[in-house]
Protein backbone atom coordinates (compact mmCIF):
# COMPACT_ATOMS: atom_id res chain seq x y z
CA UNK A 1 0.00 0.00 0.00
CA UNK A 2 1.08 3.29 -0.85
CA UNK A 3 1.44 5.26 2.13
CA UNK A 4 2.93 7.28 5.15
CA UNK A 5 4.31 4.51 7.81
CA UNK A 6 3.41 5.92 11.62
CA UNK A 7 5.56 3.99 14.13
CA UNK A 8 7.03 5.27 17.08
CA UNK A 9 11.03 4.84 18.81
CA UNK A 10 9.77 2.67 21.57
CA UNK A 11 9.04 -0.84 20.60
CA UNK A 12 6.69 -1.50 23.02
CA UNK A 13 4.37 1.27 22.55
CA UNK A 14 4.76 0.55 19.03
CA UNK A 15 3.30 -2.99 19.33
CA UNK A 16 0.92 -2.02 21.44
CA UNK A 17 -0.59 0.35 18.87
CA UNK A 18 -0.31 -1.92 15.87
CA UNK A 19 -2.04 -4.87 17.82
CA UNK A 20 -4.95 -2.23 18.84
CA UNK A 21 -5.05 -0.66 15.28
CA UNK A 22 -5.07 -4.70 14.09
CA UNK A 23 -8.15 -5.60 16.22
CA UNK A 24 -10.19 -2.56 14.84
CA UNK A 25 -9.34 -3.42 11.22
CA UNK A 26 -7.07 -0.68 10.97
CA UNK A 27 -3.37 0.21 9.50
CA UNK A 28 -0.75 2.15 10.83
CA UNK A 29 -0.15 3.57 7.12
CA UNK A 30 -2.10 6.54 6.26
CA UNK A 31 -2.84 6.08 2.42
CA UNK A 32 -2.14 8.51 0.01
CA UNK A 33 -3.17 8.82 -3.79
CA UNK A 34 -0.82 7.14 -5.95
CA UNK A 35 -1.78 9.21 -8.81
CA UNK A 36 0.74 12.47 -9.31
CA UNK A 37 -0.65 15.45 -9.78
CA UNK A 38 -0.52 16.02 -13.44
CA UNK A 39 2.65 18.10 -14.65
CA UNK A 40 1.89 20.72 -17.92
CA UNK A 41 2.61 19.08 -21.49
CA UNK A 42 4.56 21.99 -22.84
CA UNK A 43 5.16 21.82 -26.72
CA UNK A 44 6.40 24.31 -29.72
CA UNK A 45 4.72 23.29 -33.46
CA UNK A 46 5.96 25.08 -36.61
CA UNK A 47 4.64 24.80 -39.96
CA UNK A 48 5.44 25.85 -43.80
CA UNK A 49 2.59 25.81 -46.17
CA UNK A 50 2.92 26.42 -50.18
CA UNK A 51 0.12 26.60 -51.84
CA UNK A 52 -1.83 28.43 -55.22
CA UNK A 53 -5.59 29.03 -56.09
CA UNK A 54 -6.63 29.89 -59.60
CA UNK A 55 -9.87 31.94 -60.38
CA UNK A 56 -11.19 32.80 -63.63
CA UNK A 57 -8.94 33.35 -66.82
CA UNK A 58 -5.38 35.02 -65.73
CA UNK A 59 -6.57 35.33 -61.72
CA UNK A 60 -4.28 33.98 -59.97
CA UNK A 61 -2.91 33.78 -56.16
CA UNK A 62 0.11 32.14 -55.09
CA UNK A 63 0.71 32.22 -51.10
CA UNK A 64 3.31 30.94 -48.61
CA UNK A 65 2.77 30.79 -45.02
CA UNK A 66 5.01 30.45 -42.17
CA UNK A 67 4.04 29.83 -38.50
CA UNK A 68 5.01 29.38 -35.11
CA UNK A 69 2.97 27.95 -31.87
CA UNK A 70 4.03 27.49 -28.76
CA UNK A 71 1.55 26.22 -25.64
CA UNK A 72 0.76 23.91 -22.69
CA UNK A 73 -1.79 21.61 -21.37
CA UNK A 74 -2.57 19.24 -18.54
CA UNK A 75 -4.78 17.22 -17.31
CA UNK A 76 -7.28 18.45 -14.32
CA UNK A 77 -9.15 15.78 -13.90
CA UNK A 78 -9.27 11.75 -15.25
CA UNK A 79 -11.55 12.95 -18.39
CA UNK A 80 -10.84 16.61 -18.73
CA UNK A 81 -7.96 18.73 -20.65
CA UNK A 82 -7.43 22.27 -21.00
CA UNK A 83 -4.83 24.02 -22.52
CA UNK A 84 -3.90 27.41 -23.76
CA UNK A 85 -1.89 28.41 -27.04
CA UNK A 86 -0.16 31.27 -28.31
CA UNK A 87 0.98 31.81 -31.97
CA UNK A 88 2.78 34.11 -34.25
CA UNK A 89 2.28 33.40 -38.20
CA UNK A 90 3.40 34.85 -41.31
CA UNK A 91 1.77 35.06 -44.59
CA UNK A 92 2.64 36.29 -48.38
CA UNK A 93 0.65 36.50 -50.97
CA UNK A 94 1.00 37.71 -54.52
CA UNK A 95 -1.78 37.85 -56.82
CA UNK A 96 -1.86 38.76 -60.36
CA UNK A 97 -4.79 39.19 -62.81
CA UNK A 98 -7.93 41.92 -63.17
CA UNK A 99 -9.64 41.09 -60.13
CA UNK A 100 -6.63 42.33 -58.03
CA UNK A 101 -2.80 42.95 -59.07
CA UNK A 102 -0.17 43.12 -56.31
CA UNK A 103 0.95 41.60 -52.94
CA UNK A 104 -0.34 41.10 -49.24
CA UNK A 105 1.70 40.42 -46.34
CA UNK A 106 -0.12 39.29 -43.46
CA UNK A 107 1.29 39.04 -39.84
CA UNK A 108 -0.74 37.48 -37.59
CA UNK A 109 -0.85 36.81 -33.44
CA UNK A 110 -3.34 34.41 -32.00
CA UNK A 111 -4.23 33.70 -28.41
CA UNK A 112 -6.23 30.55 -27.66
CA UNK A 113 -7.15 28.13 -25.08
CA UNK A 114 -8.68 24.65 -25.91
CA UNK A 115 -9.72 21.40 -24.01
CA UNK A 116 -11.12 18.01 -24.22
CA UNK A 117 -13.66 15.87 -22.38
CA UNK A 118 -13.64 12.54 -22.55
CA UNK A 119 -17.35 10.57 -22.28
CA UNK A 120 -15.79 7.13 -21.01
CA UNK A 121 -15.92 4.49 -24.00
CA UNK A 122 -18.08 6.97 -26.25
CA UNK A 123 -15.08 9.23 -26.85
CA UNK A 124 -14.65 12.61 -26.32
CA UNK A 125 -15.77 16.25 -27.02
CA UNK A 126 -13.13 18.87 -28.24
CA UNK A 127 -13.30 22.38 -28.31
CA UNK A 128 -11.00 25.40 -29.27
CA UNK A 129 -11.27 29.14 -28.45
CA UNK A 130 -8.99 31.79 -29.51
CA UNK A 131 -9.00 35.50 -31.17
CA UNK A 132 -6.43 36.51 -33.85
CA UNK A 133 -4.84 40.23 -34.50
CA UNK A 134 -3.04 41.10 -37.83
CA UNK A 135 -1.38 43.49 -39.90
CA UNK A 136 -1.75 43.21 -43.74
CA UNK A 137 0.52 45.38 -45.83
CA UNK A 138 -1.16 46.08 -49.41
CA UNK A 139 0.80 46.70 -52.48
CA UNK A 140 -1.33 46.99 -55.37
CA UNK A 141 0.82 47.79 -58.62
CA UNK A 142 1.09 51.76 -59.51
CA UNK A 143 -0.49 52.02 -55.76
CA UNK A 144 2.00 53.11 -52.81
CA UNK A 145 2.15 50.61 -49.65
CA UNK A 146 -1.12 50.49 -47.32
CA UNK A 147 -0.99 48.70 -43.64
CA UNK A 148 -4.45 47.72 -42.90
CA UNK A 149 -5.45 45.95 -39.16
CA UNK A 150 -7.64 43.07 -38.78
CA UNK A 151 -8.61 41.02 -35.54
CA UNK A 152 -11.70 38.86 -34.92
CA UNK A 153 -12.09 35.44 -33.03
CA UNK A 154 -12.28 31.52 -33.94
CA UNK A 155 -14.11 28.61 -32.92
CA UNK A 156 -14.51 25.28 -33.23
CA UNK A 157 -15.94 22.13 -31.47
CA UNK A 158 -15.58 18.35 -32.33
CA UNK A 159 -17.24 14.76 -31.20
CA UNK A 160 -14.65 12.09 -31.76
CA UNK A 161 -14.88 8.40 -31.65
CA UNK A 162 -12.46 6.04 -30.23
CA UNK A 163 -12.41 2.45 -31.91
CA UNK A 164 -9.96 -0.32 -32.56
CA UNK A 165 -9.62 -3.07 -35.53
CA UNK A 166 -6.80 -5.15 -35.31
CA UNK A 167 -4.03 -3.38 -33.51
CA UNK A 168 -5.29 0.24 -34.96
CA UNK A 169 -6.66 2.91 -33.41
CA UNK A 170 -9.82 4.23 -35.33
CA UNK A 171 -11.22 8.01 -34.68
CA UNK A 172 -13.60 8.99 -36.67
CA UNK A 173 -15.23 12.81 -35.86
CA UNK A 174 -17.51 15.63 -37.02
CA UNK A 175 -16.49 19.11 -35.87
CA UNK A 176 -17.71 22.39 -36.30
CA UNK A 177 -16.17 25.84 -37.44
CA UNK A 178 -16.72 29.52 -36.96
CA UNK A 179 -14.66 32.43 -37.53
CA UNK A 180 -15.27 36.01 -37.69
CA UNK A 181 -12.58 38.70 -38.71
CA UNK A 182 -13.48 42.21 -38.69
CA UNK A 183 -11.17 44.32 -41.53
CA UNK A 184 -10.32 48.07 -40.15
CA UNK A 185 -10.38 51.09 -42.80
CA UNK A 186 -7.67 53.30 -43.90
CA UNK A 187 -6.99 55.86 -46.14
CA UNK A 188 -6.44 53.50 -49.12
CA UNK A 189 -8.95 51.06 -48.63
CA UNK A 190 -12.29 52.14 -48.56
CA UNK A 191 -14.17 50.93 -46.02
CA UNK A 192 -14.29 48.30 -43.03
CA UNK A 193 -15.47 44.91 -43.53
CA UNK A 194 -16.40 42.04 -41.37
CA UNK A 195 -16.73 38.58 -42.91
CA UNK A 196 -17.87 35.34 -41.08
CA UNK A 197 -16.98 32.01 -42.38
CA UNK A 198 -18.90 28.64 -41.06
CA UNK A 199 -17.98 25.53 -41.93
CA UNK A 200 -18.38 21.50 -41.12
CA UNK A 201 -15.91 18.80 -41.51
CA UNK A 202 -16.42 15.33 -41.38
CA UNK A 203 -13.29 12.85 -41.48
CA UNK A 204 -11.24 10.15 -39.42
CA UNK A 205 -7.88 10.05 -38.03
CA UNK A 206 -5.56 6.41 -38.21
CA UNK A 207 -3.14 5.28 -36.42
CA UNK A 208 -0.99 2.42 -35.07
CA UNK A 209 1.53 2.29 -32.44
CA UNK A 210 4.28 -0.27 -31.63
CA UNK A 211 8.16 -0.16 -29.76
CA UNK A 212 10.72 1.48 -31.51
CA UNK A 213 14.21 2.23 -30.24
CA UNK A 214 13.44 2.38 -26.40
CA UNK A 215 10.66 4.43 -26.87
CA UNK A 216 6.82 4.49 -29.25
CA UNK A 217 6.38 4.92 -32.54
CA UNK A 218 3.23 5.99 -34.09
CA UNK A 219 2.00 6.16 -37.93
CA UNK A 220 -0.67 8.04 -38.51
CA UNK A 221 -3.01 9.33 -41.42
CA UNK A 222 -5.75 11.72 -41.08
CA UNK A 223 -8.60 12.21 -43.84
CA UNK A 224 -10.89 15.30 -43.99
CA UNK A 225 -13.96 16.37 -45.66
CA UNK A 226 -14.98 19.93 -45.28
CA UNK A 227 -17.91 22.45 -46.34
CA UNK A 228 -18.81 26.00 -45.91
CA UNK A 229 -22.11 26.60 -43.87
CA UNK A 230 -21.19 30.15 -44.53
CA UNK A 231 -19.37 32.09 -46.20
CA UNK A 232 -19.34 36.15 -46.11
CA UNK A 233 -16.61 36.15 -49.10
CA UNK A 234 -17.55 36.12 -53.08
CA UNK A 235 -14.16 36.28 -54.58
CA UNK A 236 -12.40 33.23 -56.27
CA UNK A 237 -10.28 32.59 -53.15
CA UNK A 238 -13.66 32.35 -51.25
CA UNK A 239 -15.01 30.27 -53.71
CA UNK A 240 -11.96 28.03 -54.31
CA UNK A 241 -12.29 27.23 -50.47
CA UNK A 242 -16.00 26.56 -49.75
CA UNK A 243 -15.50 22.64 -50.27
CA UNK A 244 -11.72 21.09 -49.48
CA UNK A 245 -10.46 17.78 -48.63
CA UNK A 246 -7.18 17.24 -47.02
CA UNK A 247 -4.90 14.03 -46.59
CA UNK A 248 -2.12 13.91 -43.58
CA UNK A 249 0.35 11.38 -43.45
CA UNK A 250 2.71 11.63 -40.47
CA UNK A 251 5.31 10.10 -37.65
CA UNK A 252 5.28 10.27 -33.86
CA UNK A 253 8.24 9.29 -31.36
CA UNK A 254 7.67 9.15 -27.96
CA UNK A 255 10.66 8.75 -25.38
CA UNK A 256 10.12 9.11 -21.95
CA UNK A 257 8.88 12.38 -21.66
CA UNK A 258 9.47 13.82 -24.83
CA UNK A 259 7.73 13.21 -28.02
CA UNK A 260 8.63 14.61 -31.65
CA UNK A 261 6.03 14.52 -34.22
CA UNK A 262 5.93 15.48 -38.17
CA UNK A 263 3.30 15.23 -40.83
CA UNK A 264 2.65 16.29 -44.44
CA UNK A 265 -0.30 17.31 -45.05
CA UNK A 266 -2.39 18.22 -48.71
CA UNK A 267 -5.23 20.06 -48.90
CA UNK A 268 -7.46 20.14 -52.12
CA UNK A 269 -10.48 22.31 -53.38
CA UNK A 270 -13.22 20.03 -54.86
CA UNK A 271 -13.26 22.25 -58.17
CA UNK A 272 -9.74 21.32 -58.20
CA UNK A 273 -8.52 24.98 -58.59
CA UNK A 274 -6.71 25.68 -55.24
CA UNK A 275 -4.35 23.21 -53.55
CA UNK A 276 -1.63 23.64 -51.15
CA UNK A 277 1.06 21.77 -49.49
CA UNK A 278 2.06 21.67 -45.88
CA UNK A 279 5.01 20.02 -43.54
CA UNK A 280 4.47 20.49 -39.64
CA UNK A 281 7.22 19.88 -37.03
CA UNK A 282 5.71 19.16 -33.30
CA UNK A 283 8.01 19.05 -30.17
CA UNK A 284 6.01 18.34 -26.75
CA UNK A 285 7.77 17.73 -23.19
CA UNK A 286 6.56 17.63 -19.79
CA UNK A 287 8.07 19.69 -16.94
Amino acid sequence: MNGIQVSFADSQTNSLINRVLSANGLSNVIPTSSRKVERWDTWTNAKVVIGKSNGSGANKTEFNLKSLNIGMDRRIAQDKIIGFSLGLGKQDRTATGSDFSGDVDTKQYTLSSYGALELSNKGSIEAVLGVAKATHKVSKNNTPSADQGSNGFFASIAYRADLQAQGVDLSPFIRYDISRIKMKANDTLTSSETATDEAIALGIDISKTENYEEGQLTRFMSVEYKSDIRRDGNDYLSKNAEQEVSVKLGLDYQKDDTTTSINYERIQSTNNKAHSNGIEGTVRWKF
